[in-house]
């Protein structure tokens, strides 16, 4: 990518983002700004990378290729009545706050035809293995979409929805996903400890088995269910094992938390 990219808010996604793209030299630092109001973030980010961090959104927004909205999904509506002025007609902005549709993000920054593109990030963004789904209003071109899709690819994987309405199921999947799969984490080594692992021990393997599981489903291309038969045999020690998780209602805790947190979602988009 050849032009600028302007971050609205120097957050811990906002930073994963920015050491994706250095890392990876989709940008340079000349080629990043990043507005943030906390002095000692601004001063992190700048000492870290070389960037320039304004601590208002100037002029600056009109001197970049793409915005990016970083912020809570509580301080959008102030941020879009900032950008209001300052935004071209078809400037894109991209928003990664999570329960926050474009056309209300459009009504906040009083222009209904604005090109905007939201992202739903999740925080392995912070070692590069991140899945960021996106959706594009009809305003933004193909060339935008693939810059934004280069950007996100610093940071990990990426995909698209058509349909905005997915968003909520995304980020009860992907965005909030992580949190479910520490837990499990947590929950597994604990469970090793119970049973008279140290801690140490324990979490290595929680975490490696975590890891291989997923990588052998990503790079096999087998299904999880047909993984799972394959090192389930009759009446042996995994199988014991899945009959309590079944028992306990492991598939159902995990279907419910996916709709309660989709649910949640849709209500922070309702305001």
């Amino acid at each position: 990518m050849t032009g600028k990219v302007g971050i609205i808010g120097g957050g811990n996604m906002a930073e994963a983002i920015i050491c994706g793209l250095l890392n990876k030299r989709v940008l340079t630092p000349e080629q990043i700004i990043v507005n943030e109001i906390i002095p000692d973030r601004r001063n992190h980010l700048r000492k870290q990378y070389g960037i320039d961090v304004p601590h208002t959104i100037g002029k600056w927004v009109g001197e970049v290729d793409l915005v990016m909205v970083a912020v809570k999904p509580q301080q959008v509506p102030t941020v879009m009545k900032s950008l209001s002025h300052r935004v071209s007609d078809g400037q894109t902005l991209v928003s990664i706050a999570a329960g926050m549709p474009v056309d209300r993000m459009r009504g906040d920054l009083g222009r209904p035809q604005q090109p905007f593109i939201r992202v739903m990030p999740n925080t392995p963004a912070l070692v590069g293995e991140g899945m960021s789904v996106m959706f594009a209003s009809k305003e933004v071109t193909a060339a935008v979409k693939a810059q934004v899709t280069a950007l996100l690819q610093g940071i990990g994987k990426v995909a698209e929805v058509e349909y905005e309405g997915l968003m909520d199921a995304v980020t009860a999947v992907s965005g909030s996903g992580p949190a479910f799969v520490f837990m499990m984490i947590e929950a597994l080594a604990d469970a090793g400890v119970r049973e008279g692992l140290s801690r140490e021990m324990a979490l290595l393997l929680a975490n490696q088995t975590v890891l291989g599981s997923a990588k052998m489903v990503q790079e096999t291309g087998r299904s999880p269910g047909l993984l799972r038969e394959q090192v389930t045999s009759p009446a042996g020690t995994t199988a014991e094992g899945i009959a309590a998780l079944e028992a306990f209602g492991l598939r159902h805790a995990i279907f419910e938390a996916v709709r309660a947190t989709k649910n949640r979602s849709i209500e922070l988009a309702k305001g």
